[in-house]
């Protein structure tokens, strides 16, 4: 297993006769906080289920870090999974206990009772779905198919980008999967420049860890919105003065919240669902509501209580998001080997990750 000492990058690699374990890395002292678990289940032994009846279902699910996605633009065939990173966690953990246990960052607690309860373990994490796009994205998919009036044409173009986004997905994995198996000692091919491995290590962890930040924003986000939903009922239900300068910086803080919520509906989350027409048809509302809020001199009782039931709304589907697992499954038969990155903030972490890197993988194999 190769190490970097002059990066903070490890790479660590697992054969197919691995067992059934939680993978975690758990930093001492002041970098307890910063911990990065893995969670590896399999359903049923894997050495006992290797000799027995191939037709079998048997599922690998892994489940990465905080509730992200644990593979990116990736393929379970060779490299199942790349990066876990503690680059961005310090942006986390400056919230301490309370986003901690907000966003399930107590790993052993969560996998106990996972395992535990296998029914909602089950339900917790399936297969994750096929990418299927924003809600803007299928308005515009709709109103080109509308638009075209031969079918045969509307099928050709329709395969034609099938099979174009296919290429470029399976080229990206290709590339991304030549250049760790490059890193591999006991493949021909590590010829290639240390620097240039280093550089597409760097890339695929980005690739991997990048949903990370995704989750610190839906974090963030979750606290900011259960302040906004406070104040607009402490502020507008108070008896006493409120100064004119507060209410100004209230209505900014409603606009803000509502136009993340606008970016998130339309662009970001799927959009294949009752519950995403649901979240644009608030989205829609949102602007003529903050329009109407804006003109008034104070809210009443009643447009208080309208107004934070919306932001109460958005602050349950943000947190809602922010708790929600992500997680992939497939056959063991299709798994040659487990690669996981390790990305961290700097090489003395690095070097303060290895031992523990080096004691995971003794125990595997």
């Amino acid at each position: 297993m190769p190490s970097y000492k002059l990066s903070p990058l490890i790479r660590l690699v697992i054969p197919s006769q691995l067992h059934p374990t939680l993978t975690r890395t758990l930093l001492n002292s002041t970098l307890k906080y910063l911990a990065t678990r893995v969670g590896l289940n399999v359903y049923g032994l894997w050495t006992k289920l290797k000799n027995q009846d191939k037709h079998q279902t048997v599922y690998i699910n892994l489940l990465g870090p905080y509730g992200t996605a644990f593979v990116k633009d990736s393929s379970y065939t060779n490299i199942v999974a790349k990066g876990t990173g503690t680059g961005i966690v310090p942006c986390t953990s400056l919230l301490k206990q309370h986003v901690r246990k907000m966003v399930m960052m107590e790993p052993t607690q969560y996998f106990a009772e996972r395992s535990e309860q296998k029914k909602r373990n089950i339900n917790i994490i399936g297969a994750e779905e096929d990418k299927n796009g924003s809600l803007v994205s299928h308005l515009v998919s709709s109103l080109k198919r509308f638009m075209t009036s031969n079918q045969h044409q509307d099928l050709d173009e329709a395969l034609k980008a099938k099979s174009a986004s296919n290429l470029k997905s399976h080229a990206r994995r290709q590339s991304i999967h030549s250049s760790l198996i490059a890193l591999n000692p006991d493949i021909e091919s590590q010829h290639i420049p240390s620097l240039r491995n280093k550089a597409a290590l760097k890339i695929a962890t980005f690739t991997a860890t990048k949903s990370m930040y995704g989750k610190t924003i839906l974090t963030f986000f979750t606290l900011y919105s259960v302040t906004v939903f406070s104040l607009n009922l402490s502020w507008n239900l108070t008896t006493a003065d409120v100064s004119s300068d507060m209410i100004y910086v209230l209505e900014i803080m409603n606009v803000l919240l509502h136009s993340f919520f606008f970016l998130c509906s339309f662009f970001i989350w799927k959009g294949a669902s009752l519950q995403s027409y649901f979240d644009a048809a608030i989205s829609i509302i949102l602007p003529f509501a903050d329009w109407y809020y804006k003109l008034q001199s104070s809210l009443s009782t009643g447009q208080a209580i309208t107004l934070s039931l919306l932001n109460g709304y958005i602050t349950f589907r943000i947190y809602q998001k922010t708790l929600a697992t992500v997680s992939q499954h497939t056959l063991k038969e299709s798994v040659e080997h487990l690669s996981f990155i390790w990305s961290v903030r700097t090489v003395k972490v690095a070097r303060q990750l290895l031992p523990e890197i080096n004691k995971t993988y003794e125990s595997l194999v």
